[in-house]
């Protein structure tokens, strides 16, 4: 979203699959996002590659796959540079404040379009829903029943049907 900014009339609608586009707050959030974003689990990270490893189980999404499935996933995350940018985008999200209004930007400035959020019904610990209820009202909010942290690979097909529902006139 925080991109979205400078092409806004070229959007007509924003789906959100276990997201958020804001400054975060309260306990959780934040320093969920210092964690993973912090010198230290980064350079354990890049250099062991236990996230990618582990966000392929089934706690991540290897949850419903195949084992070659959770091996083309480590392989997107296997060479070293691209696990430092994942861990920079963490950081960027926790304390990065430009990118934090030019991501909370969008929502008020796109507040006539529809607005479509899905998350896993066991996943949103960081009680990320309720906030898009607060922020857009008028929203359509979505539950991959028994998902967890990634709703679109618990439930891929569901979360497909959602999107495709949604886009029909």
């Amino acid at each position: 979203l925080a991109a979205a900014n400078d092409r806004l009339e070229r959007i007509s609608r924003v789906a959100v699959v276990n997201g958020f586009a804001w400054r975060p707050r309260g306990p959780m959030l934040p320093v969920a996002l210092r964690v993973f974003g912090s010198t230290v689990v980064r350079e354990l990270s890049v250099f062991t590659g236990w996230l990618p490893a582990g966000s392929s189980t089934r706690f991540g999404v290897g949850r419903h796959k195949s084992k070659a499935t959770g091996r083309a996933w480590r392989a997107g995350l296997a060479d070293r540079p691209a696990r430092h940018v994942m861990h920079r985008l963490f950081a960027d999200a926790a304390r990065n404040r430009d990118v934090q209004r030019r991501a909370e930007a969008p929502i008020a400035a796109l507040n006539t379009r529809p607005l479509l959020t899905v998350f896993g019904q066991f996943a949103d610990y960081l009680r990320l829903q309720p906030q898009w209820r607060r922020r857009r009202p008028d929203l359509t909010q979505r539950k991959i029943k028994r998902g967890l942290h990634f709703p679109m690979c618990d439930k891929p097909d569901t979360t497909a049907n959602y999107l495709r529902e949604w886009l029909r006139p």
